[in-house]
C-alpha cells in the first residue's frame, strides 16, 4: 500500500514538472509585434499616427488639426497643387495651327481668312494666332491679323486722300472710312482687301459678328 502511494506521489511530481517546462517554452517564443513609430517616411513623419509632410510649412502635421496650404484635407474634394501639376495637360493647338480644338495659352482663335480676298475658309475651322504683338507670325496674314501684317496707318491715310472722304479711323483690325455727309449710310469698314457695311439688318451671321466686333473695338481717328 505504501509503495502505491509513493508511486502516485512520484507521478504527480513528474506531471507538475512537465507543465512548468511547457510554460517556459511558450514564454520563450518570440512574437513579432509592430513597433509604434517604425513607419516613418523620408521626412520622418509617422503615418500610423496620422502625420503627413507639409511642403509649404516644412514640417510634419495632422491635416485635421492644422491646415497645409497646397495639400488637400482627408475627404476633401479640393485638389492639391501637386496633384494638379501631375495632371496630364490638355491638348491645345499651337500658333498657326488650324482646327476646332482649344488654342494654347496666349493665343486667340480667329476665323481662317483667305489672304487674297479675305473670304472665310469654312473647312479650316479657326486658326490660333498671337494678334497684336506687332509681328506677322504663323497663321497670320493681311486678313487674319491686319494690325500685324499691314501698315494700317499708312493704308488709312491713303483713304484720306480720296475725294468725298470725311472721316478715317482705325478700329481694331478694321479701317473705318466715312464718305459723304451721312455717316450712317456712307460708312465702310475695311479688313485687308474685304469691305463691310454695318447699316440696317445684317443678312448673315458672319456679317453680324463682324459688325459686333467693330462695335466693341476702340477707334483711333486718323488725320
Amino acid at each position: 500500500m505504501r509503495k502505491i502511494v509513493f508511486l502516485m506521489f512520484v507521478l504527480a511530481l513528474l506531471f507538475l514538472s512537465a507543465c512548468k517546462v511547457a510554460e517556459v517554452n511558450v514564454s520563450d517564443k518570440k512574437v513579432d509585434a509592430p513597433i509604434i513609430g517604425g513607419d516613418r517616411d523620408e521626412h520622418g513623419c509617422i503615418a500610423s499616427a496620422g502625420y503627413t509632410w507639409c511642403e509649404s510649412k516644412q514640417k510634419c502635421l495632422r491635416l485635421w488639426e492644422e491646415e497645409c496650404p497646397g495639400l488637400e484635407k482627408p475627404g476633401s474634394k479640393q485638389k492639391s497643387k501637386h496633384a494638379e501639376k501631375k495632371k496630364a495637360p490638355e491638348t491645345c493647338r499651337k500658333e498657326g495651327e488650324t482646327g476646332f480644338g482649344p488654342c494654347c495659352e496666349g493665343l486667340t482663335a480667329v476665323a481662317c481668312y483667305a489672304e487674297n480676298d479675305c473670304n472665310i475658309i469654312g473647312t479650316c475651322g479657326t486658326v490660333c494666332v498671337k494678334c497684336g504683338d506687332g509681328v506677322c507670325g504663323p497663321g497670320e496674314n493681311q486678313c487674319v491679323c491686319p494690325r500685324d501684317c499691314l501698315d494700317m496707318e499708312k493704308m488709312a491715310k491713303q483713304f484720306l486722300a480720296q475725294k468725298n472722304v470725311s472721316e478715317v479711323a482705325i478700329c481694331g483690325d478694321y479701317i473705318k472710312v466715312v464718305r459723304g455727309v451721312q455717316p450712317n449710310t456712307g460708312t465702310t469698314y475695311y479688313r485687308g482687301n474685304a469691305e463691310f457695311h454695318c447699316v440696317g439688318k445684317q443678312e448673315t451671321n458672319y456679317l453680324a459678328n463682324v459688325c459686333k466686333e467693330i462695335a466693341n473695338s476702340e477707334c483711333k481717328e486718323i488725320k
